[in-house]
């Protein structure tokens, strides 16, 4: 899910659409949620059970958050139109105002498609963002995420703008472990199964 945007948030909507337009007990509803995977990868278990669940005619009816929880990419989108006009799905994105189903206008199809290039570009934006936020980060010598390297440990500090990040700095405990690997390694001229097979304890 997105970080403003929780599962728990995501889901209180499509309950609170559910009981809006298909009130009454004599439904199914049944949940789909692929928690930390984001909307662009098409390889996630619940995607894979619901497509299953498509196939084999359990569902009628598909309510998301957004397009862009079934795919970010314009190709992902419209291969799975095909799929949805394929078994007679309708699909109802609860934020995009739209109603996904065979029977789309011309203008309509075209609404979706429109609404699944600018997710593509928000998407892509947003890789390009925290791409060179973190080069610019590491220019300033911060650590830009991850376990700490062998002989390092991280400390946090306050940068100008009062934000705190993480700096490496030497380890006491590590270092001399460092040290000794790259002498095996530079000094001795051993090779990486001979300090495997050294270090392996």
């Amino acid at each position: 899910s997105d970080q403003s945007d929780s599962i728990e948030n995501q889901m209180l909507l499509a309950d609170e659409y559910i009981e809006k337009h298909y009130p009454g007990p004599d439904k199914q509803v049944i949940s789909y949620i692929d928690e930390d995977k984001s909307g662009g990868d098409m390889l996630r278990p619940d995607w894979e059970r619901m497509i299953n669940d498509m196939r084999n005619g359990n569902l009628d009816v598909l309510i998301c958050y957004k397009l862009d929880r079934i795919g970010r990419d314009v190709g992902d989108v419209a291969m799975f139109y095909r799929e949805i006009v394929k078994y007679n799905i309708t699909v109802i994105p609860v934020r995009d105002n739209i109603e996904i189903k065979e029977d789309m206008t011309p203008t309509e199809r075209g609404m979706m498609y429109i609404n699944a290039v600018f997710s593509q570009m928000e998407r892509e934006n947003t890789i390009i963002r925290v791409t060179d936020n973190m080069i610019k980060l590491a220019e300033k010598g911060y650590w830009c995420g991850g376990r700490a390297p062998i002989g390092f440990q991280l400390k946090k500090v306050v940068a100008d703008n009062m934000r705190t990040h993480s700096i490496l700095v030497e380890n006491p405990e590590t270092l001399p472990f460092l040290r000794q690997i790259i002498n095996d390694f530079l000094y001795e001229g051993m090779s990486l199964g001979g300090m495997e097979t050294k270090y392996k304890n």
